[in-house]
């Protein structure tokens, strides 16, 4: 598993345990629904950080993130965080 398949299977399991639909998980995070299934599918090939961020909004995750947090990636200039393949 790739860093981005373990937290969109965090994401996943965490929308299960709260019993939340995915419509719901993207009305309270923000995220189009065609994006959050995509993602849980694996069908996505990049999660960007602001994606990242609004899904775990979604399921309830208060998150804080500051400058000195963020890891260097080498796709840093697109916002892609993390790549699945």
């Amino acid at each position: 598993m790739t860093p981005s398949t373990d937290l969109v299977a965090l994401i996943r399991q965490r929308r299960s345990d709260l019993g939340l639909t995915q419509a719901q998980a993207c009305a309270d995070g923000g995220v189009e629904p065609s994006v959050w299934s995509k993602m849980e599918r694996g069908q996505s090939p990049q999660l960007t950080i602001t994606t990242a961020l609004k899904m775990l909004k979604g399921v309830r995750y208060n998150v804080v993130v500051t400058v000195d947090d963020l890891p260097e990636t080498p796709g840093e200039s697109d916002g892609t965080l993390f790549s699945m393949k």
